[in-house]
């Protein structure tokens, strides 16, 4: 197998820069604490349609799982008043 020619650790070329946190070179509109966006009618739209959604998607699996509740107790309740009505006699 290769094995290492030189064992000694290569030394960096240029010593890296450190820039300070706050430093005007590094600056984003996240840095800035009083920077707030304003919402427009298209966003504001954009924000009731997503909420619509997620309500529905809610809705939706609320009513799926209740059917998924309901339809096997309906099911077992109609097998039940079929067998009692077999089993006990009639009155006539």
């Amino acid at each position: 197998m290769g094995q290492r020619q030189d064992s000694k650790l290569e030394q960096p070329r240029a010593e890296p820069e450190i820039i300070p946190p706050r430093d005007p070179r590094r600056r984003t509109p996240f840095d800035d604490p009083d920077w707030i966006a304003k919402v427009g009618p298209f966003g504001f739209a954009m924000l009731a349609l997503a909420i619509g959604a997620i309500a529905a998607t809610f809705l939706l699996m609320l009513v799926g799982t209740l059917l998924l509740i309901a339809v096997p107790f309906a099911a077992s309740l109609l097998v039940l008043a079929i067998i009692a009505s077999l089993l006990w006699p009639r009155r006539r």
